[in-house]
């Protein structure tokens, strides 16, 4: 016992010298963040999921975050985070200081846990003297590891050590530990579960192998027992994932990544490929950047300790053949093993920058692949196995013990002066956080406001790499919710989703009068609405554009004299799409192509999505698409932004990727009335070819109607109709249906609604609808009634008291005259 203590101290110190060298020992302490935040990369936003999860009140599942990446939130899980000390972390919240990281602690514990497993398999096959200093300081300091760093939780490859030394042992316990052994797999597969799901994947394979060899090799566990271990282990991974927030039944996380299995695939020249961190051997070439996954570069001198360990093996054959039988036990092993490598190679298979062969899986086991993305990693499991079967064949072997550590020294030199790149690439900023000059402003800022919109929302990169993760900071410090981050798993459909409302909102004048915006100066555009018209406020810090709503302005920071200057200029060439009255002498009637996506008016503002083109032409590149509104007195017309429809050339045959396009315009200019709606396009020749969608935009009326009395009297006229809709809830009426006089084409009829109560008329304006089923279904008569359709919303709120019968009015040159329906209601 006093020896492994000793042993366990000098193992510590080899882990203490390795981890300076690579990281530098300062990254240890609690309250320096600045190494993490500084690299701009993977451990920012490690830090970040703590820093807010810290913040959050207590929910289930205990993982769930929901300031970052707000409003869809994320989980400690997926910033990889590291559950295992975030979660009893945050129980201990209010005692921490406010900068607290626990990452550089766990680097150095991988490291030296990797080292005790390490010590603890040469123990195992009792390796005379000290030689197994040289294999825990191979372990410690192993390229791949080493490489790893960027992952703190995914560096706890000490977790497959154990796994490979307890599948080990077994061959060497006695009965009374196999119980003992299979509960410590257990405890390491729970334990990867609240590391990361990765680790959990690459665990899982031996808690079935290592039950089901006891069973059946060694005859030290009972049928009952092989089956309770590996159900037990399923049962506690999927407890403990559920609990973390991996698991989500109708959630809102996409946990597959499409046709990302065979793309961070393993290269078959990995073993050899130092990807640019030998001082000897050269960057071999890859199909693809992806395949960094598969770094699995075992160092030259670990190279050269396998060539020999092959040797050694190929010499040992003969004997191994003559006692075959010993070697049974290590079948499940080597199964799990093959198993590991063909997974982590994927279906396309690679060697440097070829695909020597792409095979056919089937879908299900494609969109098995698809779940872990970084399937690479899987050949961890294997890379680990050679490190170990290497030193055993090395150490074991009858080479003379002088030999040996002359061979163990000189390789270890050569080891660590070949992968030093891994080791010096490194510059670690020390001791407290600051983004910039700014942080101060920013925060002082971002106090002010209920929530953070980073616009467009969700991305990563703005004005340079990562920065989202300065705003995220700031955000934290000040627990505000913010709208950007990076997670290990997509929100795509809600992040989507989410991004169009607030730019649907902000282009629609609908501004959120609680939130700062911080946008670039390209994104400026979209808040032209809200500049122009006075409901937001404009400022500038640290080379973005913060807005607010006018109510607020005074928390906006102080602007210099020069950008007064720059903000009012950029006020003054800020656009909002309107209609102009334009002539239509130039319009050239044309076949167009075309469909309506989308169609809203929401007060004054009109909303057209669609895609449309020529039907002549084969390619539409460079063409311009206009929206015409006309009535009978006038034509107007704006412009749209074109829409890339890259769909619309792969279903028509033809290069028209400029066929999409969006208006959002204001129809402040246009009068009260109903308009028909025509698409113009303006080729490259400046014709301007025009369509009538057949729509009717009715502008300026409002959403709910209010019933107007008559003073004067309708006659009954012979008039054919249906309301086809009828609703009555809580004083409004919704409706719609058509009306007609039979043998007069509509285009000229104006419809009204009447309400009558057997004394008054009430009348009620309507929205009209194209309604091209009733010419059909009357076609016989050649008649056009397509302007047939009503629709409409009545408040009846201050009709007085009483029974009222629904009736349609039509107005058609001469014919003036209603029709009463079936349709009736009680105001009570």
């Amino acid at each position: 016992m006093k020896n492994n203590l000793i042993n366990y101290f000098i193992i510590f110190l080899i882990s203490f010298i390795i981890f300076h060298f690579a990281y530098g020992i300062g990254i240890i302490l609690p309250t320096n963040i600045s190494w993490l935040m500084d690299a701009y990369h993977d451990w920012g936003t490690h830090y970040l999921g703590w820093c807010f999860y810290r913040n959050e009140p207590w929910t289930f599942p205990i993982g769930n975050i929901t300031n970052y990446n707000y409003p869809i939130g994320t989980n400690i899980g997926y910033t990889d985070s590291l559950p295992l000390l975030a979660i009893p972390l945050k129980v201990i919240e209010g005692i921490l200081p406010q900068d607290f990281q626990y990452f550089g602690f766990w680097l150095f514990l991988c490291h030296f846990l990797i080292g005790i497993y390490a010590y603890k398999i040469c123990n195992l096959y009792k390796l005379k003297g000290y030689y197994w200093i040289f294999v825990v300081i191979f372990f410690i300091g192993n390229p791949v590891l080493i490489y790893r760093g960027l992952h703190p939780t995914l560096c706890s490859h000490w977790l497959i050590l154990g796994s490979i030394y307890l599948y080990l042992k077994s061959f060497k316990k006695n009965n009374n530990e196999t119980i003992k052994d299979n509960y410590h797999q257990l405890i390491l597969l729970v334990l990867s579960a609240w590391i990361h799901p990765y680790l959990t994947f690459f665990i899982i394979g031996f808690n079935i192998i290592l039950p089901f060899k006891n069973y059946l090799y060694d005859k030290k566990l009972t049928l009952r027992q092989t089956i309770l271990f590996p159900i037990t282990s399923l049962i506690l991974t999927f407890i403990s994932w559920f609990s973390i927030g991996y698991l989500e039944f109708g959630g809102k996380v996409e946990s597959e990544v499409s046709n990302s299995y065979g793309l961070y695939s393993l290269n078959l020249h990995s073993l050899y490929n130092p990807m640019g961190y030998s001082s000897f051997l050269p960057q071999l070439k890859q199909v693809s950047w992806h395949q960094y996954e598969g770094f699995m570069y075992l160092g030259l001198g670990i190279i050269i300790l396998l060539v020999i360990s092959t040797i050694l093996l190929l010499v040992s054959i003969p004997s191994i053949v003559k006692n075959y039988t010993q070697y049974f036990s290590y079948l499940p092993l080597v199964i799990w093993l093959l198993f590991c490598t063909l997974f982590s190679i994927t279906h396309i298979i690679t060697l440097d920058d070829k695909i020597l062969y792409t095979f056919y899986i089937p879908e299900l086991l494609m969109k098995f692949g698809n779940y872990f993305r970084s399937i690479a990693r899987l050949f961890w499991v294997v890379y680990y196995m050679i490190l170990v079967s290497v030193f055993l064949i090395f150490l074991k072997s009858k080479i003379p013990k002088i030999i040996q550590l002359i061979v163990l020294i000189g390789l270890l030199i050569l080891q660590f002066y070949d992968t030093k790149l891994l080791f010096t690439t490194r510059k670690l900023e020390l001791g407290s956080y600051q983004a910039n000059s700014f942080d101060k402003k920013w925060i002082e800022t971002f106090k002010k406001f209920d929530e953070i919109i980073v616009y467009p929302p969700f991305q990563t990169d703005y004005l340079k790499h990562n920065d989202y993760q300065d705003f995220a900071y700031f955000a934290s410090k000040t627990k505000k919710p913010i709208t950007t981050a990076y997670t290990g798993r997509n929100y795509t459909t809600y992040q989507n989703k989410y991004k169009d409302s607030i730019t649907l909102g902000l282009k629609t004048n609908l501004f959120n009068k609680d939130a700062l915006f911080i946008c670039r100066k390209q994104d400026l555009e979209t808040f032209a609405l809200p500049i122009k018209t006075g409901k937001a406020t404009i400022s500038k810090l640290d080379n973005f554009y913060l807005i607010c709503s006018s109510e607020k302005a005074k928390y906006l920071p102080k602007l210099s004299q020069e950008q007064i200057l720059e903000i009012a200029d950029i006020k003054k060439n800020l656009k909002i799409n309107s209609f102009k009255t334009t002539s239509t002498e130039k319009f050239k009637n044309s076949e167009i192509n075309f469909f309506i996506e989308k169609k809203e008016l929401q007060k004054n503002i009109l909303i057209i999505k669609g895609w449309c083109f020529r039907k002549n032409t084969n390619d539409n590149t460079g063409d311009s698409i206009f929206i015409s509104l006309s009535n009978p007195t006038s034509t107007q017309l704006t412009s749209t932004k074109l829409l890339k429809r890259e769909d619309i050339t792969q279903t028509f045959g033809k290069q028209l990727d400029d066929s999409g396009f969006e208006l959002i315009s204001t129809t402040d200019s246009l009068k009260k009335g109903n308009y028909n709606l025509g698409i113009v396009i303006k080729d490259k020749q400046g014709i301007l070819h025009f369509a009538d969608t057949k729509e009717i935009i009715p502008i300026g009326f409002k959403e709910f109607q209010t019933p107007q009395k008559l003073n004067q009297i309708i006659n009954q006229e012979n008039i054919l109709g249906y309301i086809d809709n009828f609703e009555l809830k809580e004083n409004k009426i919704t409706l719609n249906g058509w009306a007609i006089y039979e043998n007069i084409n509509a285009q000229d009829t104006k419809i009204e609604l009447v309400l009558f109560n057997k004394k008054d008329f009430y009348s009620c304006e309507i929205k009209p609808q194209i309604r091209t089923d009733i010419t059909q279904a009357k076609g016989k008569d050649k008649f056009n009634y397509d302007n047939s359709g009503f629709e409409t919303k009545i408040d009846i709120s201050k009709l007085p008291k009483g029974e009222y019968q629904v009736g349609i009015h039509l107005k058609n040159g001469n014919k003036d005259g209603y029709r009463l329906t079936d349709k009736t209601f009680i105001k009570k």
